[in-house]
């Protein structure tokens, strides 16, 4: 993780709040803590619609009154609020990390709360891979749902007496970039500063786009390095999911190969990408805000691009 320096002046801090990159690898496994003097609380509140929706708040353990807040937006895609990551140790194991235990650790010391919630339909679970998603309830997490869910947990903090509430930053990634903008201006009282990661400056129609196309094959691209060639043989294939058994659920070669001449390419993958792809822009075109991604064909990859 990139270390990143976020200047909170609306915080009144000492020196700039660094969410930087911990020495500490934290495994679900251990449920090892944030590397900071930390007390953790796990919120359940419902959404405008009823659904129950939960979060986590992570506290300074040594704090002696009310202390800001930071409210993490997630990026795209089903999210907890652990967001659990797998990472390659010094020994070459694979391992399971929580990313936001970075974010809420290096705050903490600095004397400010971190609070993530995670979407509609998402559950951190306490075995491996450490979410639940009720896949029903995900797909209707459209943009405005999920500001609407936002909104909610933004309330849900602002109650807590372990808060100031005239001190909190949102703290966006991705997606939440544009979401984070529009709950401040929605709710406003006692926001203090706005800070976007990885900003989504393209419009929502051409991140679409790349998402449902060029996206998802960059993503084997990484996962499975032979097919920096533009191509994914059978043979290739085969060996591929001997170390990641997963990839056969998440992309089934036959089912991709839809010319069946034994190879998988990027064109077969956009191909059979591609009915999700037209009903989603269609409403965009629409401007159908609320359109339940469940009504599309679903994808074959479900794989973050």
């Amino acid at each position: 993780m990139r270390s990143c320096a976020v200047f909170v002046t609306a915080l009144s801090l000492a020196a700039p709040v660094v969410l930087a990159q911990s020495t500490d690898r934290p495994s679900p496994e251990a449920k090892t803590a944030p590397a900071a003097a930390t007390t953790e609380v796990v919120l359940t509140f419902p959404g405008a619609d009823g659904t129950p929706l939960e979060a986590k708040l992570t506290l300074p353990a040594d704090r002696s009154g009310p202390v800001p807040a930071v409210l993490y937006l997630h990026g795209a895609g089903p999210r907890t609020f652990d967001t659990p990551f797998r990472y390659v140790d010094a020994d070459g194991q694979r391992q399971w990390g929580r990313f936001l235990d970075h974010h809420a650790g290096e705050l903490a010391k600095r004397g400010i709360a971190f609070f993530r919630m995670s979407k509609r339909g998402c559950h951190a679970t306490d075995a491996a891979p450490w979410v639940r998603i009720d896949r029903d309830v995900f797909s209707k997490a459209t943009m405005t749902v999920l500001l609407d869910d936002y909104q909610k947990a933004l309330a849900a903090l602002r109650q807590r007496p372990e808060i100031n509430p005239r001190q909190i930053v949102l703290l966006g990634a991705s997606e939440g970039t544009r979401q984070g903008p529009m709950l401040a201006l929605r709710s406003p009282a006692g926001i203090v500063g706005a800070v976007m990661m990885g900003y989504a400056a393209d419009n929502a129609r051409d991140t679409i786009v790349w998402q449902n196309s060029v996206g998802p094959w960059r993503t084997i691209q990484i996962l499975i390095p032979a097919t920096m060639d533009g191509a994914l043989t059978r043979a290739e294939y085969d060996e591929a999911i001997k170390d990641r058994p997963g990839l056969a659920a998440a992309l089934p070669f036959d089912a991709i190969d839809i010319d069946k001449d034994g190879t998988m390419t990027a064109k077969d993958l956009q191909t059979v990408n591609q009915p999700r792809l037209d009903a989603i822009l269609k409403a965009v075109q629409d401007h159908d805000d609320d359109f339940p991604l469940g009504q599309a064909a679903q994808p074959l990859l479900r794989l973050s691009a």
